[in-house]
């Protein structure tokens, strides 16, 4: 009986050694994202599909057309949910007005 007691109680610490281990991986990863440049920041923001349609004035019907003509950069699909990275939109935003300036000139 003893013995199980002890099997017990060293695995539930293995599994507090684990979530302190994981904390402390996560809290630096939080330090590192907020000691970095607000450029490196806006590389890991990410867009719902309803942002990015509010961003360029479009129905959601519109933007998904827009990925498949290859318009908009791919999206990237997490389960069900589909996001943007905010870099990526903003280059092309960006791009699409240097290409608009071009044709003018």
């Amino acid at each position: 009986m003893i013995e199980k007691i002890m099997m017990v109680a060293g695995g539930i610490l293995l599994v507090g050694i684990y979530f302190v281990y994981r904390n402390k991986e996560v809290k630096l990863a939080k330090e590192e994202i907020e000691d970095s440049s607000i450029e490196n920041r806006d590389e890991l923001l990410l867009l719902s599909r309803q942002e990015v349609a509010e961003i360029f004035r479009i129905t959601l019907p519109t933007l998904s057309d827009w990925e498949k003509r290859g318009v908009i950069p791919k999206a990237i699909r997490m389960g069900r949910r589909v996001y943007y990275q905010k870099y990526e939109i903003i280059n092309n935003i960006n791009a699409s007005k240097g290409s608009s300036d071009e044709k003018l000139n």
